[in-house]
């Protein structure tokens, strides 16, 4: 599982003064973007926002009810 975006800056302090969503991006383009799911991936990045993530998850996509009999 992908380490936190915290770790990573612990362990590899050059990456000091890179901006945390950034770096994210940049991980997760160049090793995870094949093999996990971006969700999952920000989730472990950045765990102290993952209860905030879930629950404006809302805002960020809506759900959407949809029939799909109306499509027949």
């Amino acid at each position: 599982m992908p380490k936190s975006i915290e770790q990573i800056k612990k362990e590899n302090p050059y990456y000091a003064n890179v901006p945390d969503l950034k770096l994210a991006d940049a991980i997760y383009d160049k090793y995870y973007k094949d093999k996990v799911s971006e969700e999952d991936y920000y989730l472990n990045a950045f765990p102290n926002l993952a209860d905030e993530i879930v629950e404006n998850q809302d805002l960020i996509s809506p759900e959407i009810n949809i029939n799909p009999n109306d499509f027949i």
